[in-house]
Order: structure tokens, then C-alpha cells, then sequence
């Protein structure tokens, strides 16, 4: 049984992976994500999925992944993920290093990248929904993951 059928969040097979990174034409080169590696059976992962799936509905411009671990338990070994749900953030070139490690609701998960400002400008803005937005991310992971 997945956790995310039916909604935005695009879940991922072994065929999505090569050398260690995800290949998806949503990961253009210009584009980072997010990805979920979750377990239906796990009670964290069945808190989390609803608020997964609601951040991929508040940011259409970053794509969100999921591996189901049950499905797909061989891959998630060959990954080295052994804790769920373990969510990392997706660099453009598909690499995924980076745990997230911050709160695990819609706004959180929907913050995590800056929203790039409309009228043509290469600005970014900090996304602004909801009306409780912490900002207690790790800055200079954040920073350097950017880079």
C-alpha cells in the first residue's frame, strides 16, 4: 500500500536510480527536490506522508520524491537507508546527501528551498505559507547544499 497514491508527490523505482543518484526529467539541471524514503508499516512514516504530500501541493516547483521501502527494500539497502522515514534534499544533479532534519509538516517540507520570484527576476523569496513558519532551519547546510 503506498503512502502517497494519488497525489502530487512522484514516487520512485530502482529504474529511477543510477550510481547512486535519482534520474527524473523533473531534475532538469536547474531544479533541486526533496526526497522521502518511508515505510507503510512505520507509524513516523504514516504521520509524515500526509504533510509530504500536502508540501507538494503548496510548492509545485519543487519536485517531491518517494521510494516505498517495503516495495522496494533492496534498493533502500543498496542506499544505506536503514531509519525511516529518512528524507534527504535532492541537488540538481540528482545527488541526495543531505539530511532534512527539520520539522516534518507541510510548511516546514514547503520552505525548505526558496521560491523564485515572478516577473522574470532571478530573485528568491522565502516561502510564506501558513502562519506559523519557524525558522529554525540549519542555515549553513542549507547555504552550502545551494552552492
Amino acid at each position: 500500500m503506498s503512502l502517497f497514491a494519488n497525489s502530487s508527490v512522484i514516487e520512485l523505482t530502482p529504474q529511477n536510480f543510477k550510481n547512486g543518484k535519482i534520474v527524473h526529467p523533473k531534475l532538469d539541471g536547474a531544479t533541486k527536490g526533496i526526497i522521502s524514503f518511508m515505510c507503510s508499516w512505520c507509524h513516523f512514516c504514516r504521520d509524515a506522508a500526509p504533510e509530504f504530500k500536502k508540501a507538494a501541493k503548496l510548492r509545485p516547483d519543487i519536485p517531491f520524491f518517494s521510494v516505498d521501502c517495503v516495495k522496494y527494500a533492496d534498493l533502500a539497502s543498496s542506499l544505506k537507508i536503514n531509519s525511516y522515514p529518512t528524507i534527504k534534499l535532492v541537488s540538481t544533479d540528482g545527488k541526495f546527501s543531505v539530511d532534512y532534519t527539520e520539522p516534518r509538516t507541510s510548511i516546514d517540507f514547503a520552505k525548505v528551498f526558496p521560491v523564485k520570484k515572478s516577473g522574470g527576476s532571478n530573485k528568491k523569496e522565502a516561502f510564506k505559507g501558513g502562519n506559523s513558519i519557524s525558522n529554525s532551519f540549519d542555515l549553513k547546510k542549507i547555504l552550502k547544499f545551494l552552492k
